[in-house]
């Protein structure tokens, strides 16, 4: 061609003197037949159901197999039928087609489930695509250079393998790849009733304890018979029940009342990611959880996605009354409206089989692409995995020395002399002449590896944020270098001499660490340690007998070690809260805030003179976590009222406003809502319950309410306090008296009231509970699903209803408390783990600190600490979450 060319030009040089005018009609004549001859056509059509009046382009492929949106070598728009033709300049390599809505609003495309076209916006993001090399262009028919969901399947695999090759795979065999697992995937080079090699190769695949398929025998997707307009072709009938399931899907997970074509896009592409990695497990490449469909009937997109989702759908929709229309004339399509319609029977349907993620063999395959082994040491057979019908098989460079390859491609033997790091091409050569081939990296070394614990203890459990004590090995010596494998989580970090330190900044679930140091002669050291990072939980334990403050803290498991404490907290103290930074101690005179550390210890930070604070029925934190409350004696006059609290975020005190005073009589705090918006609390001198209400954002008290419900026959006691359900529309109260263990109530704080939820839980009604065993606290699981109370001789759990917010009154079981109180006046408390696992009682008296296991809301036995507290004045507990 370039000769011919060369030719126009020389005689248009020997009569450049003639005709000016006639040279340069010549040369545009030569030039237009030379550009004319480097174009090529493509044809075929657009399909989910039929796409018309769509925008066809033809693009260039980018080296990391994407389509290049920013080159159009050919532009076209489909038919009536989704047909498309387009002339476009050759590349010599692949191309990318590529549908999408035309910008003047009439793309539409035909919906099966609703027999409907639905229409495809301008500024739809949906699109089809189909990549393939332009030699598959020669004698292919009209209809096999489909763009359809499959197409883009093929398109994102193959984007997946080239990014993969990092440009060093051949773009055409790639996508070869590509198309065949496709194909085999949704077998669709066999029809729904139709019998060939193939499909009785898939069928034993599907019942027979093989493993994995050669795909060398396997047609890509171009290679297909298929014609959409004839569903006597059973590949057809197929590949139009399979785009029918599709639809199906889209209709029953769409975003809203009407299918719309994002609706159908959103459920291909969930498909296409599925396939990135070549297999259908209901995850994208990297391993994250795809979903299909959009809220409010978005759902995950299972494991054997195909098998389990799409292949059902495609059941569904026939059951359901779909069919495939198919008129007579050429111009009507199956995948389309027409006047005969065609359904597929159930017969045909169960015959349908789908491989999600059977191994598909492409060449030879290792396990593994880099192998280091140890001279002198005989070596694992490298055994791979290789089409059917290879003769022989041969390494060059040839192995090292000692190595050997047998004609099925097994390497094996004993390395006996060191070799460098070395790729080698590993060629099989097949019956029929063809050669298939593959690479891999081996390298030998003089290392010897020896198998010993080189450290005291092989497990280890960290706390995030805190500093470890280093783990230092013994007896290991004349070590230049050690690594871990995996890597060392977050924050740790190993040296030279395989000393492990630092601080963790990640919680890690136990894992295995195989440790490995390098010895001057080379030879390896291994050993294998378990490491697990987890939060670092404290329970503040309160004395008001000793007035000190113990710490104890704990991981996922609830078991408790005392690290610290803090003593002479202050005097007679009564309450101890947290804030997400700051614990605040409460007395009688004097408020004291401590900077919480990372490792549960507490620094001081400032204090407040008060006259007379109480924290008896407990003190509460405003959800700002800047203002708290307790209530205060009035001068010690005998009448009592709500004190509000500020701390700013340095742990600076200071004291900002009370709220009521008068008339004289108790108040019990029943604590402030979820919502931040009011107090309830109970006035035990008048039997009658009040709301106070509280700026949510300021936490500033404002007006006191009294409950236009009254409920005269609560009495709560002033040790225990209450307890809100997370969502705020339950309280929870234990009484002083022996009749009323406790109450349940729904809360309204629109219009405050409180409502008798259900009987009080009574000793009658629980079944079993002495009267005398009064309930002294309470405390609500995590979740809310269940109650947990302290008498003053047993704990007990209860069930309890989220929904309704009612206990159930039979008991879950009971357990005796360790630390029972022999006198109603002694305090108790409980506090419970952040992830429920553990319930932790005390009782003034004894001072026993019981820590309890927790199985679906049944009390473990106990362990017991016998020296947490003492006396009969106040013990507080308090559980923080989290460093």
């Amino acid at each position: 061609m370039k000769q011919k060319f060369l030719v126009y030009l020389i005689i248009l040089a020997n009569v450049v003197n003639c005709k000016q005018s006639a040279e340069i009609s010549l040369l545009e004549s030569a030039f237009l037949l030379f550009v004319r001859k480097d174009r090529v056509a493509v044809s075929g059509s657009a399909v989910k159901g039929i796409i018309k009046r769509a925008e066809v382009n033809i693009h260039k492929v980018n080296q990391d197999g994407t389509c290049d949106l920013n080159s159009v070598l050919g532009q076209a728009t489909t038919d009536e039928n989704g047909n498309y033709s387009v002339l476009y300049n050759k590349t010599n390599s692949v191309i990318c087609v590529r549908v999408k809505a035309s910008a003047d609003g009439f793309t539409k495309m035909y919906d099966e489930k609703t027999r409907t076209d639905i229409s495809i916006p301008p500024n739809s993001d949906f699109n089809l695509t189909n990549i393939f090399p332009e030699d598959k262009l020669v004698n292919s028919a009209r209809g096999n250079n489909s763009v359809s969901p499959f197409s883009r399947m093929v398109s994102r695999r193959f984007a997946n393998l080239m990014a993969s090759s990092s440009g060093r795979g051949s773009a055409s065999s790639l996508n070869q790849r590509a198309s065949k697992e496709v194909v085999i995937r949704f077998g669709l080079s066999s029809g729904l009733s139709s019998s060939n090699s193939n499909s009785r190769n898939l069928s034993e695949i599907k019942n027979t304890s093989q493993t994995s398929i050669s795909a060398s025998n396997y047609p890509e997707l171009l290679d297909l018979n298929i014609d959409f307009t004839n569903l006597n072709n059973p590949l057809s009938v197929k590949h139009i029940s399979i785009l029918a399931g599709f639809s199906y899907l889209a209709n029953k997970h769409k975003k809203g009342t009407i299918v719309d074509s994002s609706d159908v896009d959103s459920v291909i592409d969930s498909f296409a990611k599925d396939f990135e990695d070549g297999i259908f497990d209901g995850k994208d490449s990297s391993g994250k959880q795809l979903s299909l469909g959009f809220v409010p009937n978005q759902i995950p997109l299972p494991a054997n996605s195909i098998s389990n989702i799409l292949l059902p759908a495609m059941v569904a929709y026939f059951a359901e009354g779909g069919n495939l229309n198919i008129g007579q004339s050429s111009t009507t399509r199956p995948i389309g409206t027409g006047s005969t319609p065609t359904t597929i029977p159930a017969s045909a349907l169960n015959q349908i089989s789908f491989l999600d993620s059977v191994p598909l063999i492409f060449g030879i395959s290792y396990p593994q692409q880099t192998y280091v082994f140890n001279r002198n040491i005989s070596i694992t057979n490298l055994v791979p995995v290789i089409e059917d019908g290879v003769i022989r098989c041969e390494a060059s460079p040839a192995l090292p020395s000692g190595l050997s390859i047998s004609n099925t491609c097994v390497i094996s033997g004993t390395p006996t002399t060191t070799s460098p790091t070395t790729n080698y091409s590993i060629i099989g050569t097949k019956q029929n002449g063809n050669l298939i081939s593959t690479s891999i990296t081996i390298s030998v070394e003089i290392n010897n590896t020896i198998l010993t614990n080189y450290y005291a203890n092989q497990v280890f459990s960290f706390f995030k944020n805190n500093l470890i004590t280093n783990i230092v090995p013994q007896n290991l010596t004349t070590v230049v270098s050690c690594t871990t494998n995996p890597s060392l989580p977050l924050g740790l970090s190993i040296s030279n001499t395989c000393v492990i330190s630092g601080t963790p900044t990640v919680v890690s679930p136990n894992t295995s660490y195989a440790i490995t140091a390098t010895k001057q002669d080379g030879n390896l050291i291994s050993t294998n340690i378990t490491i697990k990072v987890e939060i670092l939980n404290s329970l503040y334990v309160l004395n008001g007998n000793d007035n000190n403050l113990r710490i104890y803290n704990t991981g996922d498991n609830g078991v408790l070690t005392l690290a610290n404490t803090v003593a002479t907290v202050t005097t007679t103290p009564s309450g101890v809260i947290y804030n997400g930074k700051h614990v605040v101690v409460i007395s009688n005179t004097m408020i004291k805030s401590f900077l919480r550390n990372n490792d549960g210890s507490l620094t001081f930070v400032n204090s407040l003179t008060v006259t007379d604070t109480r924290c008896n029925t407990g003190c509460f934190f405003h959800p700002n976590n800047s203002s708290f409350y307790a209530y205060d004696f009035n001068g010690g006059g005998g009448f009592s009222r709500v004190g509000r609290f500020s701390i700013d975020n340095l742990g600076i005190l200071t004291s900002n406003s009370f709220h009521g005073g008068s008339p004289a009589n108790w108040l019990v705090l029943g604590g402030i809502h979820p919502s931040g918006t009011s107090f309830i609390y109970f006035n035990l001198t008048g039997n009658y319950q009040r709301f106070l209400a509280v700026n949510s954002i300021t936490g500033v008290m404002t007006t006191d309410t009294v409950s236009t419900n009254q409920i005269t026959t609560v009495y709560i006691t002033d040790n225990g306090g209450c307890e809100f359900s997370n969502n705020g529309n339950f309280l929870y109260c234990n009484t002083l008296n022996s009749s009323n263990v406790i109450n349940q109530f729904s809360v309204s704080i629109g219009s405050p009231s409180l409502t008798i939820l259900a009987a009080a839980i009574t000793s009658a009604s629980e079944g079993g509970l002495p009267a005398t065993d009064t309930v002294r606290a309470i405390k609500l699981s995590p979740d809310n699903n269940y109650l947990y109370a302290y008498g003053r001789l047993n704990l007990w759990s209860f069930n309890v209803n989220t929904s309704t917010g009612i206990i159930n009154p039979t008991a879950i079981n009971s357990r005796v408390a360790p630390n029972s109180c022999p006198s109603e006046q002694n305090k108790t408390d409980l506090a419970i783990h952040s992830n429920g696992n553990t319930l932790y009682s005390i009782c003034a008296s004894t001072g026993n600190l019981g820590t309890y296991p927790l199985t679906n809301g049944n009390i473990g036995a106990p362990t017991v600490i016998s020296t947490a507290s003492g006396g009969t004045l106040a013990n507080r507990l308090l559980f923080v979450s989290g460093n």
